[in-house]
């Protein structure tokens, strides 16, 4: 049997998050060992935080929703970096989930008897290269690229292009694949209700290789502000397709995960060293 919190829709602002050393060093020791050493080889201060934090929400909600102990959790990755539970014998097959960050924000997207992707975007990327059009034209169909140019604002153009950019990178990470599955072969039918902040839909759907997704796939579109927009695919593992109740995504804090976790190494003050010696990025 599994717990409620087996469905959960979580977001983390990472920009809002100052960690002391007690805090970062607690939740470096709550991660499994080669987990620290990849965060502790990034150049960048934002980017140690955005991986940590997206561990520590997905061990957060492993442990509740399998109601095991940290030290019992063991993540490992596909081939395609897919994160995945190591058998626990609690049938860990029929629990899915995604991460994904960009800018300031985390998301986690968790699912039973499912097939989950999630991805969030920064539909308002004014620094983008002037190229980016001209470098992702063959990854849109004729359709679409009607659709992403028909506004006359530019920035307009931008959102319709990171929206379908978003749906077709959940898409992929739910098939636990990497981009280079061939996302030109990903055709997306966007929504005619409005996308706009404060919106949840999701009769959005996709075509893959002309064949319809539609009673098969389930694409929820949101926003967690007015300018990150998120996708989550879902796909549910029985024939008969289950009634879904829609979850928002709602706002995870550090020191609630961390008071639900116990440490799996010894702490050591030496990652809060590196933590502090990273480099931030210009914004």
């Amino acid at each position: 049997m599994y717990k409620a919190m087996s469905r959960v829709r979580w977001y983390f602002n990472c920009r809002d998050w100052a960690p002391s050393e007690q805090e970062w060093v607690k939740a470096m020791a709550c991660i499994q060992e080669e987990e620290s050493e990849r965060i502790n080889k990034f150049v960048f201060r934002d980017d140690a935080k955005l991986s940590l934090a997206g561990r520590i929400l997905a061990r957060t909600f492993l442990c509740e929703a399998y109601s095991l102990n940290n030290s019992s959790l063991n993540l490992q990755r596909s081939y395609f970096g897919k994160p995945f539970v190591v058998d626990t014998g609690r049938e860990c097959s029929r629990i899915d989930f995604s991460i994904s960050h960009q800018g300031k924000y985390v998301i986690l997207a968790g699912d039973v008897d499912c097939l989950i992707g999630a991805d969030v975007m920064d539909i308002d990327q004014t620094g983008s290269s002037p190229d980016l059009f001209h470098i992702m034209r063959r990854q849109f169909n004729p359709r679409e690229w009607e659709y992403i140019k028909s506004p006359d604002q530019s920035h307009d153009q931008l959102a319709r292009f990171y929206r379908f950019w978003c749906l077709k990178e959940s898409y992929v990470k739910a098939l636990g694949r990497g981009i280079g599955f061939g996302v030109g072969a990903i055709d997306c039918r966007p929504s005619c209700n409005p996308w706009t902040p404060g919106s949840l839909t999701t009769d959005t759907y996709l075509v893959i290789r002309d064949n319809d997704t539609r009673g098969e796939w389930i694409f929820e579109e949101s926003f967690l502000d007015y300018k990150h927009c998120v996708a989550v695919a879902v796909k549910p593992l029985h024939t008969k397709e289950r009634s879904v109740s829609l979850l928002p995504f709602v706002p995870q804090y550090m020191s609630d995960c961390l008071s639900s976790l116990e440490p799996i190494q010894t702490p050591s003050h030496t990652n809060w060293d590196m933590f502090t010696h990273k480099q931030d990025k210009c914004r």
